[in-house]
């Protein structure tokens, strides 16, 4: 069982690392936990390409790379570095899939930033297929744009685009409810440390730890969140257990 993430940049994008990396190896003891930064590269795109598509891009073409290096029956999670864990995930072994991402009733019906992956040949052939559409999407803002406006950034409307594919139709893909799996901005306020496994630490909640914004009436209650993550960081700085990879 292996845990693969990539990070880039440095301030705030490594101290999540550090978080992510702590939480990890306390909470997962018994999987690989390869966690990479990598410097975001200047990638060719269309006019209206966000920075956040670049990047997210090259992390989609890493996430193919370590798929497809992956021997046949390898189990792995693809995860992005700006979250952290609750709980122990090995359970999730236990449900019968080749791919189970999270997904939330929002409007955008998934978050593609935590993927579990049995490796085989057709779903190397999948993610072969993601990343290509991908990377497409970030030159072509017309092939981009419709499944953007549906499944929202440029990772996710790809993914959006091959579950409606023949490709999906062969594999066993299967949803994770994202309050345990991956709790964001959509499953926050229904934070429950005895089922959520992994936060994610975007948008609100990302500004709130980070910036100090106030949060809403509407937002309170991330307030724990933030409180966690903080405690998380202050013991890591107090007692660092791990070491970021450059």
């Amino acid at each position: 069982m292996r845990i693969e993430s990539v990070w880039f940049g440095s301030g705030i994008y490594e101290r999540m690392a550090r978080v992510f990396l702590a939480t990890a190896h306390r909470h997962c003891p018994d999987w690989q936990i390869n966690l990479r930064h990598v410097d975001v590269q200047d990638l060719d795109r269309h006019p209206r390409a966000l920075p956040s598509h670049v990047a997210n891009t090259q992390k989609m073409e890493e996430w193919n790379d370590i798929v497809q290096r992956a021997p046949n029956g390898s189990r792995l999670l693809l995860i992005d570095a700006d979250t952290f864990f609750t709980r122990g995930i090995t359970d999730v072994w236990r449900m019968r899939f080749d791919i189970a991402y999270t997904t939330k009733e929002s409007r955008f019906p998934f978050n593609s930033g935590v993927v579990f992956v049995r490796a085989n040949p057709r779903v190397k052939a999948f993610f072969r297929a993601w990343a290509e559409i991908n990377r497409e999407m970030l030159l072509d803002a017309r092939s981009h744009a419709p499944w953007r406006r549906k499944y929202g950034g440029i990772n996710q409307a790809a993914f959006g685009r091959m579950l409606e594919s023949e490709a999906a139709e062969a594999l066993n893909i299967v949803g994770l409810p994202c309050q345990e799996w991956n709790c964001e901005d959509a499953s926050w306020a229904s934070f429950d440390p005895a089922v959520t496994r992994i936060v994610h630490v975007k948008s609100a909640l990302r500004r709130a730890i980070f910036n100090g914004c106030p949060l809403s009436a509407r937002k309170w209650g991330v307030r724990p969140l933030v409180d966690l993550w903080c405690q998380i960081e202050a013991e890591e700085v107090a007692c660092p257990s791990t070491l970021l990879a450059s």
